[in-house]
């Protein structure tokens, strides 16, 4: 049986900038871009309701290898920049379901 690939990261923006990293992310068109690879299931990101600080990212692919290719992809190049603009630390959780 082959599982699901879910992986949470949490994004430590700088203080406060958690809505203006997504904004600025969505904005971007990188999130819509990463949607269409091949692979992907789910690429969304979810703002803390106590945290304004705290952007949580759930991903969900079909395999480790689509989501290792998705690293390297251009939509992740856009999306590098507005990280180290706002991000100072993150987490990452990965899980098969």
């Amino acid at each position: 049986m082959k599982k699901t690939l879910v992986i949470i990261v949490r994004y430590t923006t700088k203080s406060g900038l958690a809505k203006a990293f997504a904004d600025e992310a969505l904005e971007l068109g990188a999130l819509a871009e990463i949607r269409k690879e091949d692979g992907c299931e789910e690429y969304t990101y979810y703002l803390s309701a106590e945290n304004p600080s705290e952007v949580v990212l759930l991903e969900r692919w079909t395999s480790e290898e689509k989501q290792i290719a998705h690293l390297a992809g251009e939509a992740m190049k856009k999306l590098r920049p507005v990280k180290d603009k706002y991000v100072v630390s993150q987490t990452v959780e990965k899980f098969y379901i």
